[in-house]
């Protein structure tokens, strides 16, 4: 008996020549038979899936893909570290990334077998915050007055589960043409009126003339100028070269914004934040409470209004900061917030959690009080509105920051 290889269609196979089989004699001239092994085919294996974005630190609101070189393969992933499989979550767009994530991913397809198992592990990236910001814990207080106009009642009790960063100061003009490029401000040259006091620096006056929406775009550039993920969204866009001129009207677009509360860019407080900062602790709801006094005789150490601000805006930082060592929370310039002004002109009954007013107003609310208002407007319940496209010499904002 001999064996033969042979290659058959690219496959070497052993075919056996078998002599004297079925009675011919070894002098047989007779065709050997061939017996010949059918190969088992091999199956091919689904390429691995790949993530768009390397594992490691990111930043929260990051965008993760997956994708599998093999066309017509379906990709299955998991979030806790657990193997995947096709009886589970399959893949169909990016995964948002806002806190620490094990992702691990498998690409099958029918006739061949499934992939290898692609993992990558992901924790948030706590971007640096600068020396003028201060950490406003979570926690909860008294909010309102029972006393004045009905829109700061009725008292109740506010609960903020998540912890921000707020600047101890309002934003000033240099602050906001670094970044937008030019000033609004009233407030600027030679004129009497307007002319910096002396020992004051202009460029650190608070920026004004600033409208709801000039500040929101103020926001985002900020935050796309630091690396960081921007709060606002206004036509699926985070970027505001892309929302258009910045309106002069009423503008329903841009009434319609949305904000990403766990991004950690800039933003406008909540008027709940501001108020919860700007009490600083105090519990005190029924007395004239400004911010870092309870009593009107020292109301000028705290605050430019009226009584002392001669008709014009000062230096920030000029006055002596509360006990969360945030400056001019009372007086200077009315500070917008985030939250429309509420339909039923007053705050509904009862204790709440996160507040951020209704969903769709037509005036924005302003805090604070400002240099040419008397005390009882600078009191730390004291609520008003504008239009968000107004830009009045007392309007200007500060900023704040989600702790994540």
């Amino acid at each position: 008996m001999k064996s033969i290889l042979k290659k058959a269609a690219g496959i070497a196979v052993a075919a056996t020549l078998a002599f004297g089989m079925f009675g011919c004699s070894h002098d047989s001239d007779d065709d050997p038979v061939v017996v010949v092994e059918t190969p088992v085919p091999v199956k091919e294996t689904v390429a691995t899936p790949t993530f768009s974005v390397a594992a490691g630190e990111v930043a929260t609101g990051t965008e993760v893909t997956i994708s599998c070189t093999t066309t017509g393969a379906k990709i299955y992933y998991t979030t806790d570290g657990t193997a995947p499989t096709a009886a589970g979550t399959q893949y169909t767009s990016a995964i948002n990334i806002t806190a620490a994530v094990a992702l691990k991913a498998v690409a099958v397809k029918d006739g061949m077998n499934d992939s290898a198992v692609a993992s990558a592990s992901y924790t948030i990236k706590v971007p640096a915050v600068a020396a003028d910001f201060v950490l406003v814990p979570a926690g909860n207080f008294q909010m309102g007055s029972n006393q004045g106009y009905d829109a700061n009642k009725p008292v109740h009790t506010v609960t903020l589960t998540k912890a921000f960063y707020m600047c101890d100061h309002e934003v000033t003009q240099k602050e906001y043409e670094d970044v937008m490029g030019t000033n609004p401000s009233y407030f600027v040259g030679e004129d009497a009126d307007k002319k910096v006091v002396a020992g004051e620096v202009q460029e650190n006056r608070p920026v004004e003339q600033v409208s709801w929406y000039m500040a929101i775009v103020y926001c985002n550039k900020r935050s796309i100028k630091e690396g960081l993920t921007p709060c606002y969204t206004i036509g699926g866009k985070t970027d505001p070269a892309e929302w258009g001129s910045i309106p002069n009207s009423s503008d329903a677009a841009w009434d319609a914004v949305t904000c990403n509360w766990t991004a950690n860019g800039y933003r406008l407080p909540t008027e709940a934040e501001w108020e919860y900062a700007a009490r600083a602790g105090d519990a005190t709801v029924d007395a004239l409470a400004w911010s870092g006094t309870n009593a009107e005789a020292s109301l000028g150490d705290y605050a430019w209004y009226s009584s002392n601000a001669g008709s014009k805006t000062h230096e920030v930082k000029k006055k002596s900061e509360n006990a969360k060592k945030l400056y001019d929370m009372s007086g200077n310039v009315f500070e917008w917030c985030w939250d429309w002004w509420p339909a039923s002109g007053a705050y509904s009954a009862g204790a709440v959690t996160d507040p951020r007013g209704d969903a769709l107003g037509s005036r924005r609310v302003g805090r604070g009080g400002s240099y040419r208002d008397a005390s009882g407007r600078c009191a730390v319940f004291y609520r008003s509105g504008s239009n968000p496209f107004v830009q009045g010499y007392i309007l200007g904002f500060r900023v704040c920051r989600t702790a994540n």
